[in-house]
């Protein structure tokens, strides 16, 4: 049975994809905007409002919902209870799933997934073969990107780069370079040390080098990934 029908009303976005108006059906709820039916699914909950779009090969399925002015487009995935809305921008073959929210002006591209109850908002971009879960937290200008790995309970934003190359996790953005190598070390600036010998620091003492606010920016988004990559070694 089809849960919504299209109105008749088209448009053509910038990019010259003509997209056309929903209706869901029974009770005639305008919707956003579809290229075709495949776009968008005619089981569960899923379903595309206001002036949203979604294109291309990319599919809204299960609860999941696009609003506002978001696009979804490529061969993305937005499925589960995710909800993508604002500005946002979903496409590439990236996926966005679970109780997942995108919102603002984030972008997720490539072939980056978001899950779990991972939250991207503000300015903040995810993209490469990048993975936010968990409860992660990715805002403001930050991106996440290349293989780089964030979940649990970590924030990341500001203007934090988190890149994730074969052998080591670079995060940019500070006034000290962060390189968290494979081996179980990382450096920050010209030092050197193990994970769990930075874990081990009384970071008040290191407020005074950085400046207060840079400092407690700083805590708060290395200390999560730096607990992460302990546990992945032990």
């Amino acid at each position: 049975m089809k849960k919504y029908e299209f109105t008749g009303k088209e448009k053509v976005l910038p990019c010259g994809t003509v997209v056309k108006q929903i209706r869901r059906l029974p009770e005639g709820l305008i919707g956003g905007w579809l290229q075709a039916e495949t776009n968008l699914s005619h089981d569960g909950n899923a379903y595309v409002y206001g002036d949203a779009c979604v294109y291309g090969n990319a599919r809204v399925s299960g609860d999941a919902c696009v609003s506002g002015d978001a696009y979804v487009y490529g061969n993305a995935r937005v499925y589960g209870d995710a909800c993508v809305y604002g500005n946002a921008r979903v496409y590439g073959d990236a996926c966005v799933y679970g109780d997942v929210r995108v919102y603002g002006n984030a972008r997720v591209y490539g072939d980056a997934c978001v899950y779990g109850n991972a939250r991207v908002y503000g300015d903040a971009c995810v993209y490469g073969d990048a993975r936010v879960y968990g409860n992660a937290r990715v805002y403001g200008d930050a991106c996440v990107y290349g293989d780089a790995r964030v979940y649990g309970d970590a924030r990341v934003y500001g203007d934090a780069k988190i890149e994730k190359s074969m052998d080591f996790l670079h995060i940019a953005g500070f006034r000290f370079a962060v390189t968290i190598r494979n081996d179980g070390y990382a450096s920050i600036g010209c030092q050197t040390k193990s994970i769990s010998e930075w874990l081990a620091i009384d970071f008040n003492d290191q407020s005074e080098i950085t400046g207060e606010a840079e400092f407690r920016r700083m805590q708060a988004i290395l200390k999560p990934i730096f607990e992460m990559y302990r546990n992945e070694a032990k």
